[in-house]
């Protein structure tokens, strides 16, 4: 923190006030910038995705030969850091079973940070779940996608995003989330493709239970609605389109879009 301050005061200060135009991703960046005093014109462009294809034909997913065929899977994907609410959502994970287990898996894929991992572990054995929570550490490319087509539903309850990739990757899949407001796709809840829960043990429970008791049409049809929003929001030729609306603008080759935010 100290570097960045002395590093804000020597030139990155100078460097955001001098640009023609600044990329944020999600309206919750646009205001921090604005928090921080810088006045520059800022564009909220999103990140994007690749729709995905058809399921793998040979990679199984990472808990194939742990849990039983036809056992509904939640799905943690990202990499393993307090910021990211996994603790919690074991503990609520633990509340949410405390009637009872059920059918119901959380599978987590994510690369280790700090020794958050091996924390998450020991946490995971003192609450008893070993049997239906469990760490399969990272995924990527033909993994990571088999893990995507191969769960039902995803989880994100993190205290702080900039725009996560990997909710936008799970409603291309087809996916219901749950996931915080922290993670800056308001839009998703006000398309009901998202359930919300605050990043605490209690109301991950709550978010936890009124997934479970969706019936599988309703999954699916929470996870098309996310796939719907993707399709018109997220997708790598639409987000190429703003941003070269941006540098025409920026070139006086166009009128200012609508994504560009000007002054304070």
């Amino acid at each position: 923190r100290g570097r960045k301050q002395v590093a804000w005061a020597w030139f990155e200060r100078d460097h955001l006030r001098g640009a023609d135009c600044i990329n944020v991703n999600s309206l919750a960046e646009l205001r921090h910038l604005r928090e921080l005093g810088i006045g520059t014109p800022a564009c909220v462009v999103a990140n994007g995705v690749d729709l995905p294809g058809p399921a793998p034909a040979t990679e199984p997913p990472p808990w194939r030969d742990t849990w039983p065929d036809g056992a509904p899977v939640l799905l943690y994907l990202g990499r393993l850091h307090e910021k990211k609410g996994v603790a919690e959502l074991v503990e609520g994970w633990a509340r949410a079973r405390a009637d009872g287990p059920g059918e119901w898996r959380l599978a987590i894929l994510g690369w280790d940070q700090e020794g958050y991992g091996e924390r998450l572990n020991r946490s995971i054995a003192r609450l008893g779940l070993e049997r239906e929570v469990r760490w399969f550490g990272p995924a990527f490319g033909a993994g990571k996608s088999a893990a995507l087509h191969a769960a039902q539903a995803f989880a994100l309850p993190s205290f702080s995003e900039g725009l996560p990739m990997a909710v936008l990757e799970a409603w291309a899949h087809r996916l219901p989330v749950l996931m915080t407001s922290a993670c800056n796709l308001e839009c998703g809840f006000e398309a009901q493709a998202a359930l919300e829960v605050q990043p605490e043990p209690g109301s991950i429970a709550d978010g936890l239970r009124r997934l479970w008791a969706l019936a599988p049409a309703g999954r699916a049809e929470m996870g098309g609605r996310g796939r719907a929003l993707v399709e018109s929001r997220f997708t790598w030729p639409r987000i190429a389109a703003e941003l070269r609306s941006v540098y025409a603008w920026c070139l006086g080759q166009g009128s200012r879009p609508a994504c560009v935010h000007t002054g304070s």
